[in-house]
């Protein structure tokens, strides 16, 4: 996962003098199995980081996902599945992205308090949803094994956004055992097929070395 902050929150982080590194407290990530690498400043101001977790297998992918992302984070549904064909390895991820929101609405303390106070909720809730739209976006980047299909998909404002992407690795070397089969198979029967006209063929021609004795001993009668 990589995340990026822009210029303000960079500006707002480094605040006092302290470092990128210092203001973030990701150690409950390492300890936790991940590995965090290092902020890397943009000449442009914005700052990035990756963090990264090795996996066996694509089990695996979604409940690592499900540490970062919680059960109320930007990604409501992530699945990666591995299933091998004929040909190969087909390979798919299905994800939704969930809609911006504030959590407001879904807050009835917070309600009844703006309520009380006379504040607008629907205002309030819009205008923050502004600012969550306006300051924070999430991309999904999809590189599934085969290296031809790269998608990346935005999250839409207002509205859930699925992702479903899918690739297939070819697998030649299964190919070529199943053609080699094959041909084994082909030569066999046509083996057999060539025993089968060989055998009929000497008894053909012992039945007619039989009928034409059995004719000269008649003679000789």
């Amino acid at each position: 996962m990589r995340a990026t902050a822009d210029s303000e929150a960079v500006s707002a982080l480094e605040a006092g003098g302290q470092s990128l590194d210092a203001a973030t407290r990701l150690s409950d990530l390492t300890d936790a199995g991940w590995t965090v690498g290092a902020w890397s400043k943009k000449p442009n101001g914005t700052a990035s980081i990756t963090i990264t977790h090795d996996f066996d297998s694509v089990a695996e992918v979604g409940p690592l996902l499900k540490e970062l992302n919680g059960d109320f984070g930007p990604v409501r549904k992530f699945e990666v599945t591995q299933n091998k064909s004929l040909v190969g390895t087909d390979y798919s991820l299905e994800a939704v992205l969930a809609a911006a929101s504030t959590g407001i609405a879904a807050d009835t303390q917070l309600a009844e308090n703006l309520a009380t106070l006379g504040i607008d909720q629907a205002i309030i809730d819009q205008q923050l949803l502004d600012q969550v739209n306006s300051s924070f976006t999430l991309s999904v980047i999809a590189k599934l094994p085969g290296g031809e299909r790269t998608v990346q998909k935005a999250r839409s404002e207002g509205k859930r956004t699925a992702v479903n992407i899918s690739t297939q690795v070819i697998d030649f070397t299964r190919i070529a055992w199943y053609a080699a089969t094959l041909i084994l198979i082909v030569a066999a029967l046509i083996l057999m097929a060539t025993s089968r006209r060989k055998r009929s063929r000497r008894s053909q021609v012992s039945q007619g070395r039989r009928s034409r004795s059995a004719s000269s001993q008649t003679h000789l009668r």
